[in-house]
């Protein structure tokens, strides 16, 4: 906060921390995070940032593994992702 300067993080981490809002939503309405390839939620592909997510493990700040290892994420998926 050095010459009036406020740090908010990026569009990024506030994007990703949207989605993940919206993957606990998921998880409350269907008690599980295997969101299905096609899935939309509030206009965005919910679907395809989980599969995102599981392609970036690796790549992933520690905070964000974190919080979807805590949330109960599947980092392989199941058939039923490919098929809904």
């Amino acid at each position: 906060e050095q010459a009036g300067f406020e740090w908010k993080g990026t569009d990024n981490d506030k994007n990703w921390d949207e989605n993940f809002e919206l993957l606990m939503q998921f998880k409350t309405k269907n008690g599980h995070c295997n969101v299905p390839n096609k899935h939309l939620e509030k206009g965005g592909s919910l679907g395809k940032w989980v599969n995102n997510q599981r392609f970036k493990k690796g790549k992933l700040e520690q905070r964000r593994v974190d919080l979807l290892e805590q949330a109960g994420f599947e980092w392989k998926g199941t058939d039923n992702d490919k098929n809904w």
